[in-house]
């Protein structure tokens, strides 16, 4: 949040906001399609960025689905992934079983125990694509943020300067 200052308004720092969480959804919804990460296409489809204001109080808010996390973070061994969510990964994923060493066919939902099973005993890692994406975006962008914050300054200070010499005639 920025320090609120009487009378400033920041439009050139919330256009570069705006710009910002455009391309900071391109990228990170770009690096999980190439870390495979797109399956029924719900967390692509869910990240949303968006910049509010109020007055000089500017608060930018990324929504993205609650799973994200895993995928970010991985998955220690131990805990089992919900069965439910891997048959929809399964089905979604349009994974065919192959038969094992003893010649059997697993169905689709027992695939997807085993999969649960590796999951919950093995566990997985993450994609970490939100953290670089952030990393990168935050490169890109901090000089563009503080040229904009330094235009809004200037053009605050103008006013100022104006409002004085109207005073002072």
């Amino acid at each position: 949040m920025i320090e609120q200052i009487e009378g400033i308004e920041l439009t050139n720092l919330e256009r570069v906001l705006n710009e910002y969480c455009m391309d900071f959804k391109a990228r990170y919804t770009e690096s999980l399609e190439k870390s495979g990460r797109k399956a029924t296409g719900n967390l692509i489809n869910s990240v949303d960025l968006k910049v509010s204001s109020m007055g000089t109080d500017i608060t930018v808010t990324l929504n993205v689905a609650d799973y994200y996390y895993y995928v970010e973070n991985g998955r220690n061994a131990g805990k089992w992934p919900p069965r439910d969510k891997i048959e929809e990964w399964v089905r979604v994923k349009n994974i065919e079983p192959y038969t094992d060493s003893s010649g059997r066919l697993p169905t689709q939902k027992q695939l997807a125990y085993l999969i649960q099973r590796k999951i919950g005993t093995q566990g997985f890692q993450g994609t970490h694509d939100l953290q670089n994406t952030s990393e990168t975006m935050e490169q890109l962008y901090i000089q563009r943020f503080e040229n904009a914050i330094q235009q809004d300054f200037n053009i605050y200070e103008e006013k100022i300067l104006d409002s004085v010499v109207k005073n002072l005639q």
